[in-house]
């Protein structure tokens, strides 16, 4: 990993919460953006298979597993679109975020960058709205 590890450093100084899997889905980087989101310290994901670790669902169905949608896009090297997800925090809590994908091949072997964002206060809004619009009717 040490041809890797200028570049990877560089992703994970990003102010987003951004993770980094390898081919073999290890999670390879975990920044603070992911951590402050997520609640993983980067030395209890670090390794890990990312779906173990992100557990993500999407349209109440499993996304994250062995061989996913995404593993299986970055091998052809298809681009994913921004997915809508809920992800399991450390404490068990599901965090609601969009997860967008793109794939880097670096020494001959290919890694899934993923890009998060917090969808926790929109969520809110949203609900604090319709709670409004019931309340008017």
């Amino acid at each position: 990993m040490r041809s890797n590890a200028k570049w990877l450093r560089a992703l994970c100084r990003s102010k987003d919460p951004v993770y980094v899997v390898n081919d073999a889905q290890r999670i390879v980087c975990w920044n603070a953006g992911a951590e402050k989101l997520l609640g993983y310290s980067e030395a209890d994901v670090l390794n890990q298979p990312c779906y173990q670790i992100i557990g993500g669902i999407v349209c109440g169905k499993s996304w994250c597993h062995a061989g996913c949608a995404v593993q299986r896009s970055s091998k052809r090297g298809i681009l994913l679109q921004i997915v809508e997800m809920q992800a399991l925090a450390k404490g068990g809590d599901a965090v609601s975020m969009y997860t967008s994908v793109f794939t880097l091949e670096r020494g001959g072997r290919r890694f899934s960058i993923h890009l998060l964002r917090d969808m926790t206060r929109e969520e809110h809004t949203r609900e604090a709205l319709e709670h409004f619009l019931d309340t008017l009717h």
